[in-house]
């Protein structure tokens, strides 16, 4: 009972199987781990359908344990990461729709850092969209074949883009339930349907509590962008310099809520994007990980 407070209780829900690995396997004990972020993921679990997110698999070779966390993470919808404190932090993903969406901070003028452009944006391309998505799930390691199957199409984007499958067949071996199958292609349909909207800019150190996944509401004069929601999906210091005349900031990089962004200014803005682009509620995003990486890059 010590991760579901039940003894001999099943360890199915994502978050108890993720903190059984971190105090079973890694060893951590409640002090390296934000318990509270755990315990709001699991609440959000519970609640995503009927019955909630449950996992079922066996774990019957040596593996890799941060690779195990990266099947479970795409499996459930969820990150772990690590804290400013070092603790390992939980996360539960959701959806790309604004709608209901409690925002954690206000960015505008009096925050912004005007070394450079207020707000840089970019478009993801059209390489990476994905809307149409088929999932194994229910897998049998007897006969090593999956009992179910389930199918999505984004036939709106399929008009734009053609019908763009993923590279690699999405196989869901700890997901057993259908709704729970399907709940995670809805997500993954909203994530990768369309061209995603991301802005870069910089904020004053005092804003130094945003971090990863923070919803933020922004709103500056030069582009005239009024309350917009977004994601925070990466911030880092930068270095300020005196013969530069540069003061040190927080560089943020955040995702535009598709349903934010009609008449958005922004979207004009964006490379290679007219303003007539098609936009849905179900924008693209690329994978959190990479998306590091690809803004390191430009």
């Amino acid at each position: 009972g010590f991760v579901t407070g039940t003894p001999s209780a099943l360890i199915e829900r994502p978050d108890h199987v993720f903190l059984w690995s971190l105090k079973k396997v890694a060893g951590l004990v409640d002090s390296e781990i934000d318990l509270a972020s755990f315990s709001s993921a699991g609440t959000l679990f519970a609640a995503a359908i009927a019955g909630g997110y449950k996992f079922g698999g066996v774990i019957v070779d040596d593996t890799d344990l941060k690779k195990l966390w990266r099947v479970w993470e795409k499996e459930c919808r969820s990150y772990l990461d690590w804290n400013d404190a070092g603790q390992a932090r939980f996360n539960f993903r959701p959806v790309n729709d604004s709608t209901g969406v409690a925002v954690d901070k206000v960015i505008n003028e009096s925050v912004l850092v005007h070394d450079q452009k207020p707000i840089r944006p970019k478009y993801s391309p059209p390489e990476n969209i994905i809307n149409s998505v088929e999932a194994l799930y229910d897998y049998d390691r007897a006969f090593d074949s999956f009992a179910g199957a389930e199918n999505q199409d984004d036939v709106f984007s399929q008009s734009f883009y053609e019908k763009k499958l993923p590279e690699d067949e999405m196989k869901l071996f700890f997901v057993r339930d259908q709704a729970m199958c399907i709940d995670l292609i809805d997500f993954m349909l909203k994530e990768h349907a369309w061209p995603n909207l991301f802005v870069e800019f910089q904020v004053m150190l005092d804003q130094i509590e945003l971090d990863r996944g923070d919803v933020v509401s922004l709103t500056t004069d030069i582009n005239k962008f009024v309350s917009k929601k977004a994601q925070v999906i990466n911030v880092s210091r930068q270095i300020g310099s005196g013969k530069d005349s540069a003061r040190d900031a927080l560089l943020v990089h955040a995702r535009i809520f598709p349903d934010e962004l009609f008449d958005s200014p922004l979207a004009a803005e964006a490379d290679g994007v007219a303003a007539t682009a098609p936009l849905s509620w179900n924008e693209i995003n690329a994978p959190w990980n990479s998306l590091v990486g690809t803004f390191n890059e430009q």
